[in-house]
């Protein structure tokens, strides 16, 4: 059994991708679809062009910059024969990974997911840019729907 996984963020790191476009130039045009519902340049963000190293590490650039790249390096595999569709039995992601993985499996084009992950990540960062606290995800492991319910009456209006 084959899984193709996809990551989620936090996986971004400066550079991330240089040397595959090095050699595969035509899967740039990834990075200028994204760039154009970024309303920046891509690239220039991933590559620290402009000496801005920390807007990378920003929600609003770096999902588009995982989901670009990730799409990108995915559509290379298939396309150059690395590995063949009927030979992966599972496609999965990781929290933001799931809309590349969702592109994958056709579920939507890659235009669109760029347009999804951009406007996600605009939305996420600006819900933990609002003033009322980070926002925070959590995973609820080990207990029953009813105790579940129990702890969130206390968060009402803001869960």
């Amino acid at each position: 059994m084959n899984i193709l996984m996809f990551p989620g963020q936090g996986s971004q790191y400066i550079g991330m991708g240089k040397d595959f476009l090095a050699k595969n130039n035509e899967y740039k045009r990834y990075f200028d679809i994204s760039s154009n519902y970024l309303g920046e340049d891509l690239l220039e963000i991933i590559n620290n062009d402009k000496n801005e190293a920390k807007k990378l590490y920003k929600t609003h650039f770096s999902q588009i910059a995982i989901y670009t790249l990730s799409c990108s390096i995915a559509v290379y595999l298939i396309n150059e024969g690395k590995i063949s569709r009927d030979s992966i039995s599972c496609v999965i992601g990781h929290s933001l990974g799931d809309y590349s993985a969702l592109f994958f499996c056709g579920a939507y084009d890659f235009e669109k997911g760029a347009e999804l992950v951009a406007f996600r990540g605009q939305i996420m960062e600006n819900a933990s840019d609002s003033g009322t606290g980070s926002m925070i995800m959590s995973a609820v492991l080990g207990s029953d729907i009813n105790s579940i319910a129990e702890v969130l009456k206390n968060y009402e209006g803001r869960v």
